[in-house]
């Protein structure tokens, strides 16, 4: 690890008493704000909870009446079963539709046909259930964003006082840390705040920006790459052309040197350009963003661990992510 690590000294516990009194108060102001998040993010735990557990109770009945609909179905489950291995793809709400009414025979037991008519009434209710439920999910998950967002805002500024706060960080995480090379520190040495934000119906993406102080590096102070989820089960990627400063672009190879097949984590190659893989920007959602002092302290999870060479030079690979990449505008 290179000189930045000397930051991971800054734990609170740990600080001596001849270090800056301003930086340690901001360093506790910063536990005081993480404790704060993680009681919102427990308390909006639990009101997801409740709405599960609250539409599980209207479901059971449901079920139930569905479970003995069924049982009048000759060897229902052993087709349904038998589908959903020979078509991966369908849900297990999909696997009725083989039973529709419109294409059964005329001369079929009236009475199994009136079973698969009550049938696919219960799975439409069902799916209004669900999508109630998913509503409602969605109305607690907007709340605690909105509630978030200001506590969020204050966090970054007292970041911005903790000199190399979101260095130290990133370098600290197991897996992003890995893919920080000398170039890309060089860089993030002059990232003065990063933010996360979901669409506003959560659902359909969300943001990553970085904000850097003036640098010698590249003109912009603020880089965003967005990521839209769309119908198809594709991921739409945009992100901020980084115009660089004469002599300064990693692409030109002449200032920013390689470590083997690690790219450098800021990028201007096509698949690559200010864009992490996805399952780099899932990390930094949903592992650095909530709690980044965690890893600032050093105090790695368990759980966490590195993702081996994404960034590896493939051409299959690349070709594959540039499929649901779009390109920079």
């Amino acid at each position: 690890m290179t000189s930045c690590d000397n930051t991971k000294k800054l734990k609170v516990e740990d600080i001596s008493e001849d270090i800056d009194p301003h930086l340690l108060l901001s360093i506790e102001k910063l536990q005081e704000i993480q404790d704060n998040l993680e009681k919102i993010n427990e308390e909006a735990n639990d009101k997801v909870l409740e709405v599960e557990q609250k539409y599980n109770v209207i479901r059971k009945p449901v079920y139930d009446n569905r479970n003995e609909i069924i049982k009048s179905i000759p060897d229902f489950w052993l087709t349904a079963l038998g589908e959903s291995v020979r078509e991966l793809k369908m849900t297990s709400c999909d696997n009725t539709k083989k039973l529709k009414v419109e294409d059964i025979s005329e001369d079929i037991d009236p009475h199994l046909l009136l079973s698969i008519e009550k049938l696919q009434e219960i799975q439409d209710n069902l799916e209004k259930i669900n999508e109630e439920a998913n509503d409602k999910v969605l109305e607690v998950e907007q709340k605690y964003n909105v509630i978030r967002k200001p506590v969020y805002d204050n966090r970054n500024e007292i970041i911005k006082s903790i000199p190399d706060f979101w260095l130290t960080a990133f370098l600290s995480h197991p897996a992003l840390g890995e893919l920080l090379n000398d170039e890309d520190q060089k860089i993030f040495k002059y990232l003065d705040s990063l933010e996360v934000e979901d669409n506003k119906d959560i659902k359909s993406g969300y943001a990553i920006t970085l904000n850097f102080k003036p640098n010698p590096y590249f003109e912009d102070t603020k880089l965003t790459k967005t990521y839209t989820f769309l119908d198809e089960g594709a991921t739409k990627i945009t992100a901020t052309p980084i115009k660089w400063k004469e002599g300064k672009s990693i692409a030109n190879g002449v200032d920013h040197e390689k470590k083997g097949n690690k790219r450098a984590f800021v990028d201007v190659s096509p698949s690559v350009t200010f864009h992490y893989k996805f399952q780099i920007a899932d990390l930094i959602k949903e592992d650095l963003w909530p709690n980044p002092l965690t890893y600032f302290n050093n105090e790695v999870p368990d759980d966490v661990e590195p993702i081996g060479e994404p960034f590896e030079d493939d051409d299959e690979n690349d070709s594959e992510d540039d499929d649901n990449e779009e390109e920079d505008e």
